[in-house]
């Protein structure tokens, strides 16, 4: 079990009848938050580290939010409890030429570069493969094959963005 335990894990032990040791233990790992995109003018982000109670940001060492870069993806995350708490930044891109969407732009899943296949996260805005979001203002940037393209990875490895 102590394999099991990761940093922020939560433990809950449930205690035998007899008060003599325990019937069971539950090894709860952190919750991660929806992944968030840093970029400079991403005010709900900013608002959100302005109003935390979040104890610091990390990316494999204890950094502070002005160290962050276009395109970190941000998590908040904490324990079950929510007592223990940080800001797991995570950096991991793929810069390429989008040779295919799987299976198909009706119904897609992902995108195919240099012969690796990257899944969208559940969270990835898939209207940003359609040109338009709906409103009469806002167009967004198409994602067709044969374009150079930046793909966001989340903690998953899945693309939590596209530029």
């Amino acid at each position: 079990a102590a394999k099991a335990v990761r940093a922020y894990s939560s433990i809950i032990l449930t205690k035998k009848s007899d008060n003599v040791g325990y019937d069971y233990a539950v090894i709860v790992d952190a919750n991660f938050g929806e992944p968030q995109v840093y970029k400079a003018d991403n005010v709900k982000l900013i608002n959100q580290f302005k109003n935390t109670k979040y104890n610091y940001i990390y990316r494999n060492a204890n950094i502070q939010e002005t160290d962050l870069n276009a395109y970190d993806v941000v998590y908040f995350v904490s324990d079950i409890w929510n007592k223990n708490t940080f800001v797991y930044v995570y950096d991991k891109v793929k810069i390429g030429t989008i040779k295919a969407v799987t299976p198909d732009i009706l119904n897609p899943t992902g995108v195919t570069i240099d012969s690796v296949n990257y899944t969208f996260s559940k969270y990835f805005n898939k209207a940003r493969l359609n040109n338009y979001d709906g409103s009469i203002d806002s167009f967004l940037t198409e994602v067709k094959v044969d374009e150079f393209k930046t793909l966001v990875l989340g903690i998953d490895g899945t693309i939590v963005d596209i530029h």
